[in-house]
């Protein structure tokens, strides 16, 4: 049986942990980021909502908390390389759902692109209503100052 565990995934430019426990989906956190265990909930590696699953956290129209997302659990894990650096691959299943995670880091740069791929294996059909591409919480954890000091966010207009 899983016990909970962490491990790093990335290369020395860019260091994601993922933290892996049976009874509970997969974390995931910046290299430094610390939670104390009751609130690694919030820490998803993914978010999936599905038509007639209920949310486990309101907060309007933001996707945290979802379901069948909080029923996955760690699978397995695998890192390969391609031209442009290491992939890594993170699967977990629960509710008829195989989600696999997939990180592109690249090798020069602190960057990474993610995305998700969802397989159902059930029987009767389902409809995904989201799937987040990545999900990361904590990331202006530690240091000093508030968010609004530590943090930028910039949204690209494509218009």
């Amino acid at each position: 049986m899983l016990r909970r565990r962490a491990f790093e995934i990335g290369t020395s430019n860019l260091k994601l942990r993922l933290i892996a426990s049976p009874d509970e989906p997969v974390s995931l956190l910046t290299e430094k980021a610390s939670l104390p265990r009751s609130q690694t909930r919030w820490a998803r590696l993914a978010e999936i909502q599905a038509t007639g699953f209920n949310q486990d956290d309101h907060h309007g129209n933001k996707y945290t908390g979802t379901n069948p997302a909080g029923s996955l659990r760690y699978l397995d894990h695998s890192r390969f390389q391609n031209a442009l650096g290491p992939i890594w691959v993170v699967w977990q299943g629960g509710a008829g759902l195989i989600v696999s995670s997939h990180f592109q880091f690249l090798r020069a740069l602190p960057v990474c692109r993610t995305w998700t791929s969802v397989e159902y294996e059930g029987d009767e059909e389902i409809c995904l209503e989201f799937v987040s591409s990545l999900a990361l919480f904590g990331l202006s954890l530690g240091g000093v100052g508030s968010w609004q000091d530590k943090m930028r966010l910039h949204v690209a207009d494509n218009s």
